[in-house]
Order: structure tokens, then sequence, then C-alpha cells
């Protein structure tokens, strides 16, 4: 082509492109006019599909200081809602970063095998994602939760931080493919912090060894507070719920998985192993949780393998490994199915259920109980196709019999172990025996003043019992399955 026709052209494309930006396209217009689909979508258009901390100057060689790229990138995410945030392969090398607070957003990498981010931010959480950031300003109000949002595909490294991932008010909401490493042991210091967090999904979420030690708590679940009123009292987030954890591994912690709060959480799969002090912590303020399927492989943890003080907490074919197997403090905890080294319920728990398990598996010395432990004072036990494999046999625990001391005559006793009781007056000079069942009440025979007279109970029935010499009372708990 002549110098002319390239000039001619040239002159053809600036045209366009000035009545491109008269239009409205702004400084983009030049790449509206040269770049179109077939359908006639502008390359500015596609683009904005997604945005890539990349957009915001992060280089992830592994060398350069992304800190700046990537909290302009937490910032777009924050300032609008439904932002597509992409982390391409990299090794990104950040310090202190700002809390994505969004409404709704997505965080995605390229797989945490690929894409990692390495913070040297000391104490604090090296990513937080915080709908509540105002909780700690007096006179705050309630700010909604985070929702509808999908967060995963990345490797997190804070060796210096006191959390690698902390999630605060966020619901119905994704967490997928994200490994948690290299932080320190120090007390207080947690893998993934789940805070208030509810109705959402977490799958394959590991806490594990390479690049430096684990954290105190490898995955940390609990209340947090959302605001504080005018007077300075602090509102709760409301306790984690319906959450739902798939394959969850925190390996090397000294405490596995730390349930502090939380109601109708469900666990599938997945394993707490090799736990220093601890692979699984149920609180008393916990209810109506679920472990399905779930492995606690601590052998050495010293403080055993499961404490669970919560209520009707339910495991269906797990396995615990470790020669403290599991204790029991709470009420009404179910367990069915599964292989356990010992199970020992404590003189605090009430109402829990064992059956169609083997214990004693690993062939380790069970004692003559062949490990199942049942502590004086444990109420309404009841145990069902209990097999001993160092003993070879199945093994039928029995709720101990146990003494109860009179109050002054008339004194009163009610059946709270959950399951029929005997209850026996030896002794003693008793003058009257009524037992009540409900708006129903009668008289019983009275015991001779030598010897001993036995009153079938069932649970939630009252014995009242009047004497001028008090009697001694022993009550044998009679297992239900």
């Amino acid at each position: 082509a002549s110098i002319n026709e390239i000039k001619n052209k040239t002159k053809d494309i600036l045209a366009l492109y000035d009545r491109n930006v008269e239009a409205g396209a702004g400084a983009n217009g030049w790449t509206d006019v040269l770049v179109r689909t077939q359908y006639n979508r502008t390359m500015r258009d596609k683009l904005a599909e997604f945005v890539s901390v990349k957009d915001f100057g992060a280089v992830g060689d592994g060398v350069t200081d992304d800190t700046g790229a990537f909290n302009r990138a937490i910032t777009y995410i924050n300032d609008k809602l439904n932002v597509n945030m992409h982390t391409p392969k990299g090794h990104y090398k950040v310090g202190e970063l700002i809390p994505i607070e969004s409404r709704t957003f997505s965080l995605i990498g390229a797989g945490s095998a690929n894409s990692i981010i390495e913070s040297s931010r000391v104490g604090g959480a090296a990513i937080s994602i915080d709908a509540w950031t105002n909780a700690g300003v007096v006179g705050s109000t309630a700010r909604p939760f985070i929702s509808a949002s999908q967060i995963g595909g990345f490797r997190v490294i804070a060796p210096q931080a006191t959390t690698l991932l902390y999630a605060r008010g966020v619901a119905r909401s994704s967490f997928k493919d994200i490994r948690l490493n290299g932080t320190n042991r120090s007390v207080g210091t947690k893998g993934l912090d789940v805070a208030s967090t509810q109705l959402c999904y977490f799958e394959n979420i590991y806490v594990a060894y390479p690049d430096g030690d684990t954290p105190e708590n490898g995955i940390f679940i609990s209340n947090a507070p959302r605001y504080l009123t005018a007077e300075g009292a602090s509102i709760s987030g409301g306790l984690p719920s319906n959450n739902t954890f798939v394959n969850v591994y925190p390996e090397g912690c000294d405490y596995g998985i730390m349930l502090a709060n939380g109601d109708q959480n469900t666990f599938i799969g997945g394993s707490p192993e090799a736990s220093k002090k601890r692979s699984l912590t149920v609180g008393s303020n916990c209810k109506y949780n679920t472990f399905i399927g779930m492995g606690f492989e601590s052998k050495d943890a010293t403080g055993g393998e499961i404490s669970d003080a919560g209520k009707y907490t339910k495991y269906i074919n797990c396995y615990a490994s470790n020669i403290n197997a599991v204790t029991l403090y709470g009420r009404g905890t179910v367990i069915d199915g599964g292989y356990y080294q010992k199970i020992t319920l404590s003189a605090a728990s009430t109402g829990c259920s064992v059956g169609n398990i083997t214990v004693g598996h690993w062939y380790e010395s069970v004692g003559d109980n062949g490990g199942v432990v049942i502590t004086a004072g444990a109420k309404g036990a009841r145990f069902k196709n209990i097999y001993s494999s160092p003993l070879g046999k199945y093994i039928y625990p029995n709720n101990p019999r146990y003494g109860v001391t009179p109050t002054a005559s008339p004194f009163e006793w009610e059946n709270l172990d959950g399951v029929p009781v005997k209850f026996i007056l030896i002794d003693g000079t008793t003058t009257q025996v009524m037992i009540k069942r409900g708006t129903d009440s009668w008289l019983e025979t009275v015991p001779p003043a030598s010897g001993r007279t036995v009153y079938s109970l069932l649970a939630g029935d009252k014995i009242v019992v009047s004497y001028s010499v008090a009697p001694t009372i022993n009550v044998i708990p009679q297992n239900g399955v």
C-alpha cells in the first residue's frame, strides 16, 4: 500500500475512535472499536465478567511485594457487588491485607497447588472475610451477612499470623479446595476460624505440615460479636449452624477440630490426623452436630481422641484409634457403628447410646471391661451390639449401682437416669413409700425395719420415702437399648 493509502486508512480508524469516545465509551473506546465478537460483543464487556488480581498490579513471581495490588483488588471487591475476582497461578508475597466485606463476591484461585498467597503479616488474620468489621465500634448497627459467595482454589502460608483464614458473618456460601500451612503453634493460633457462619459448605480444607509448623487449632468454630450497642453491650452474631464440612483434614495441630459453639453442623468424611493433644473437642454449648464416616487418627494425642460435652451429638460409622479414644460428658450422645479403641462415659454424661460398634480394634490392652468404661454417676446409658476385639466376644456394659443419701423426711427422689431403675431401701425405719408417675400416685408396701425392699421405677418416676430412721438407699439402673 502507498503512504497515502495508509494515511487515509489511519484517518478513518481515528475518526471512528473519536466518535466512539463521544458516544460515552471512554478511554476503552479504541478496544471497543477494534475487538468485537461476531455477535458484536466488545472485549471490554467480555473482560468485565472476571477480574484478576493481576489487573491491579499483582505479579505472583514469589519475590515481588504484591500487598498493594491485593489491597487494590480487595477495595474493588468491597466497593462493588458480585465481583468475580481471580487469583491466577502464581506465588504472591503479601503483607497486611484489608478485610473482604462485600455482601456478595467470589475469590477463586487456580487451585490450592497453583495459587499460593504467602503472608508476612504478624498477628491477626492473613486473609479475613468479615461481614462485621464494625463489631468493636460502640453504637454500631447490625450489618447483614455476606452471602451467596464462593471462596477457594488457593493456598495460604503465614508463619507469623494468628489465623490463616478468618470467616465471620458468612452465610449460604462455599469454601472449597483451600490449603492452610505454615503458621506457628502459639496459643490461640488457628488455621480456619469459622465465626458465626451459617448455612455454608466447606470442602477439601487442609491444614497441614508443609512450609512450617501447624497452628494450635486446625479448624476453630464458635460464635462472634456482631456489633456494640450505644451502651457498649456486645451483641452476638449467633451460633455457627447448619454448616456442612466435607473431607476436611486438619493434620498435626494440637487440636484438630475445636467446636466451641455450634448447632446442627454436619461433618462428612475427612480426618483430623496426628493431633498432638486431641482430634475433636465438642463444647457444652453445642447441640445436634453430626459426624459421618470420619476417621480420628491421633493415636498418640495426650488428651485422647474425642472429648464431647455437647447435647445430642451423633457419630455414624466413624473410627478413633487413641487408647483413650472417646470420652462423653454431655447429654443424649449417640455412637452408631464404627470401630474404636475405648469409649468412656463420664460421671457427667446422661442418656448416651452406644451400639453396633467394635471396641479395642487395635488390639491394645483394654482391661476386663473390653473397651467400654462407665464411670460411677453416668446416667441412662444404653448399649447394643458391642464387640470387643481383644476379648473376642460381644460385651454387655452395665450402668453401675450407686448410692443415694436421703435428706430430711419425707425424702423425694426422681429417676433422671433415662432408663428404668431398681430403687432399694435397706434397713432403717420407713413409715411410708409413695410412687408418683405423671399425675398418678400410689402407696407401696413399707419395708421391714431390718432387710431390704426393691421398688421398680420407670424413667421420670418419683418416689417419696417417709422415715423416722433413715434407710440406706441403692439405685441399680436397668440398661436399655
